[in-house]
């Protein structure tokens, strides 16, 4: 580590503020302190007056001792800042908690169990709002939900901090039974009488990637408040009424279940993703960690699959819901430099039912004209004729997502996986 970064860490001095006062990009900076390019003198110059230090220390490297000693000095509180500072996690994924039990049961069979056709929608909604839901669902039917304005704003006021991609939990019976994730937020004095028989429910949200699960109340509440009671029996509190978790219960929530939420619906800017690529932390700062792989992930889903919650498989070519639809990296992430982790090109959209798992693993590669081909490696040693049949059933198809600017990639990932 070069004494540059070190003493910016120990002041607090972000990369982006050396940036902005040396007149350079952040990437910039980082190849500085990944020793990448050296930092030119004149920088150093103005370095060295700003922080009142000797121009020859900057460019030092620091011993390992002094690193531990550092390290050693982190405290929760200035991690805390970090997360609460850096502008990567601004958007961060919220749990909703939304009560659905006994009577709501019935109407979560009727537009979650079950689809909601446009001919009812038209009724209610804008030809412009319907354009859009059409887009988001690839024409599919979608699936509606909705919350009631309660007499004290409360419901009303929750309902506005709702976003895309958020991650609603269905309550009901002490336990938690399904999850999904928000696609769109509407309004309406009279959608939800033709739902649900009930003028009431003005706050529609629409969802997908509804799964069914089973969490106690107990887990989710004490992921809320961890410090509240030494025992987990002790929060057993059911939960009342509709609400909107902060982003800290949030992330609690989905560390204690283990929820991965990636979603492709959150408008993350391409700088945004640039930062949260550079970051590249883990370690002590793990939960920073997967802050920046859900924005570099949700970016990169975005720019494969848009608004849209169908899109198809780079190999076998189904359409499919896109929560089964990977963004695989072309070429290893482990082994990609910074540009190319910054290169949206990087990936492409590939099913779980097999073809991502057969492509990473060097079963299946893209040849130069463009078409999946079988790659002669050792692994197919041991595989099944179940395993072969499919391999050979995308076998010829056209990759549309090859081209001029993905070529190389996919180069690399046939002669890394082909028998030498």
């Amino acid at each position: 580590m070069l004494m540059l970064e070190f003493i910016a860490k120990q002041k607090g001095i972000k990369s982006t503020e050396i940036a902005s006062m040396l007149n350079v990009t952040p990437q910039t900076v980082y190849k500085w302190y990944k020793k990448i390019k050296s930092v030119p003198d004149k920088h150093l110059k103005t370095i060295s007056k700003e922080w009142d230090i000797d121009m020859t220390v900057l460019n030092q490297e620091v011993s390992s001792e002094m690193i531990g000693d550092f390290e050693k000095t982190s405290t929760s509180n200035e991690l805390n800042s970090l997360l609460n500072e850096t502008k990567n996690f601004k958007k961060p994924i919220k749990v909703i908690l939304q009560p659905a039990s006994k009577e709501a049961k019935i109407n979560y069979k009727k537009t979650i169990l079950k689809t909601v056709p446009y001919n009812v929608l038209q009724k209610h909604l804008t030809s412009k709002q319907i354009d859009e839901l059409k887009e988001i669902y690839n024409g599919e039917e979608p699936q509606v939900w909705a919350v009631k304005d309660a007499d004290d704003g409360v419901n009303k006021k929750q309902y506005k901090k709702i976003s895309v991609g958020d991650l609603a939990l269905f309550y009901g019976d002490w336990h938690y039974y399904s999850q999904m994730e928000i696609t769109y937020l509407i309004e309406s004095d009279t959608l939800g009488f033709e739902l649900w028989e009930d003028a009431e429910y003005v706050n529609i949200y629409f969802v997908t990637n509804v799964e069914s699960i089973n969490v106690p109340v107990e887990l989710v509440n004490k992921a809320i408040y961890p410090d509240k009671h030494p025992d987990l029996k002790d929060y057993r509190n059911a939960l009342l009424r509709f609400r909107v978790l902060d982003a800290i219960s949030s992330e609690g929530v989905l560390d204690v279940l283990d929820i991965d939420v990636t979603s492709h619906l959150i408008d993350y800017t391409e700088e945004e993703f640039n930062d949260a690529v550079m970051l590249d932390i883990g370690g002590t700062l793990d939960v920073i960690s997967k802050r920046a792989s859900r924005v570099e992930q949700g970016y990169l889903r975005k720019k494969l699959f848009g608004k849209k919650v169908f899109s198809k498989c780079a190999c076998c070519g189904e359409q499919l819901p896109t929560s089964l639809l990977i963004a695989a990296h072309i070429k290893k992430r482990s082994l990609c430099s910074t540009e190319e982790k910054l290169n949206s090109r990087i990936v492409i959209p590939m099913c779980k039912f097999g073809c991502d798992t057969l492509f990473e693993d060097g079963f299946l590669g893209v040849n130069s004209s463009g078409e999946f081909v079988k790659i002669d490696n050792v692994n197919f040693l041991n595989i099944t004729q179940r395993v072969n049949d499919y391999i050979d059933s995308v076998v010829g198809n056209k990759c549309s997502y090859w081209d001029s600017h993905t070529e190389a990639f996919f180069n690399w990932h046939l002669d890394f996986h082909s028998e030498k």
